[in-house]
């Protein structure tokens, strides 16, 4: 989250609790100046114009103090992440070669600006 504290616009308490994976979790919503996310200034032209100027997310934060979801809205797509099992030992591994890349995120995303 420190990569967004120069960007954070707003962080305001949104709604009541609600329960996920058995906690009560306040949900949050920040909004994100998009011109002050680093991510974003090394996007081609093209691709960078579909960015919002400001993003939004709405995070919940258990009564542990933990967060337990993100929810976000980018150009039409939903997307929501769940997090669960905190404390729980994990097993890590590598992923295979083939599912390994060394370009940057302005290489991955240059064929977004492309129209059909």
């Amino acid at each position: 989250f420190k990569q967004y504290e120069a960007a954070l616009a707003s962080f305001d308490k949104k709604g009541s609790p609600v329960e996920i994976d058995g906690v009560k979790a306040q949900p949050y919503q920040l909004a994100l100046d998009t011109s002050k996310l680093a991510v974003f200034k090394s996007l081609p032209a093209g691709a960078a114009k579909s960015i919002p100027p400001t993003l939004k997310y709405v995070m919940y934060v258990g009564s542990d103090s933990l967060l337990r979801r993100v929810t976000y809205d980018i150009a039409g797509s939903t997307s929501q992440i769940d997090y669960s099992k905190w404390g729980e030992p994990v097993d890590i591994k590598a992923p295979a070669p083939g599912d390994v890349t060394d370009k940057d995120l302005s290489e991955l995303f240059s064929g977004a600006s492309k129209s059909a």
